[in-house]
């Protein structure tokens, strides 16, 4: 590799595999015990889309609520949504939480770019007969959300983002994220088959073998906000286990769905006509709250919320009620 060594390379993918999941490096001792009990989520409904797909889904909050879809971060899959179950319960939502194609219990989708997602929301949608709809992305569902509200404002109430992926168009905007971020952004442009090898060998360590201890371990750097939300054992066994369960369908599902960060949305931002609210921690050290900013300043009428003293992964957490409040209720 020229740019990169074989070294740095398998190196940075551990980080990475990781880092980007919330919470897989949470803390530098195990999760304090704090009354709550492990939460291990149902398993996902499974239903069949018009092409024939397999599209697992998580159900979370109030069944007769105002429905809210829920994009779960990466990698993870639909059960991450638990950590909006008490809040939704509060402010009568229901929340919906797919399992994205190749991840978890959904079937792959060949050649899938981001801009394929709205045709699978709709379809689920008609399936639950559901006619209108909010939805939230977390962190890498962030993109998910944005282009939902962007091809279906008819259907779409309001959208928010939080802790969100922001596009990558701009060397810039690469150059501001985390060092193992941008090792693996140039292994995939210069080696994407070693790449996807890697995820293929990263695939039973992720999912079975890497035991938690040595999660607690991964990396030594999060900011006192993080640490803190992610010691309690019931947050952290919601965020591992969407982790590991995120690799049951196949390896190149969760590799898939890392590259398409790494590719143009697809559409201009400027043709979001829905509502957007964007909440990011001013402490977050995953995405700098300046690519947030950008983020906001492209999607007209985008209403930012930069939250002090928060971080990349106990923003959702300490603010899942007031962020479902504020989507579902924006004039109070």
């Amino acid at each position: 590799m020229p740019h990169l060594s074989r070294r740095n390379f398998f190196h940075s993918i551990t980080l990475f595999l990781l880092a980007a999941t919330p919470g897989a490096h949470a803390a530098l001792t195990p999760p304090v015990r704090t009354g709550a009990t492990k939460s291990r989520p149902t398993e996902p409904e499974v239903i069949s889309l018009p092409d024939g797909r397999r599209m697992a889904v998580h159900h979370f909050g109030d069944p007769q609520g105002t429905p809210l879809f829920f994009f779960h971060g990466w990698p993870s899959d639909g059960s991450m949504g638990l950590l909006l179950d008490a809040a939704a319960r509060k402010n009568r939502i229901r929340v919906i939480a797919p399992d994205r194609p190749g991840i978890g219990h959904s079937a792959p989708q060949a050649h899938r770019s981001l801009t394929d997602w709205p045709a699978d929301v709709r379809a689920m949608a008609e399936h639950y007969g559901i006619r209108r709809f909010a939805v939230l992305g977390v962190s890498g569902g962030g993109p998910y959300a944005i282009v939902t509200a962007q091809a279906m404002p008819g259907k779409v109430t309001a959208a928010a983002v939080v802790s969100g992926v922001p596009p990558l168009d701009e060397p810039g905007d690469v150059n501001m994220l985390a060092p193992h971020y941008r090792s693996l952004l140039q292994g995939h442009q210069s080696h994407p088959a070693t790449m996807r090898a890697a995820f293929r060998v990263g695939r039973p360590l992720i999912s079975h073998l890497i035991p938690d201890a040595f999660i607690h371990l991964a990396l030594l750097r999060l900011p006192a906000p993080d640490r803190a939300v992610l010691a309690n054992s019931r947050t952290f066994s919601i965020i591992i286990g969407g982790m590991r369960r995120s690799w049951a369908s196949c390896s190149d599902g969760v590799h898939d769905d890392a590259v398409i960060y790494t590719r143009p949305w697809g559409f201009p931002l400027s043709q979001v006509r829905t509502r957007v609210d964007i909440w990011h921690g001013a402490k977050d050290s995953n995405f700098p709250p300046e690519l947030a900013r950008k983020l906001a300043a492209h999607i007209p009428g985008a209403r930012l919320h930069i939250v002090p003293g928060e971080g990349h992964y106990s923003l959702p957490v300490n603010h899942a009620d007031t962020i479902l409040e504020s989507l579902m209720h924006p004039s109070r």
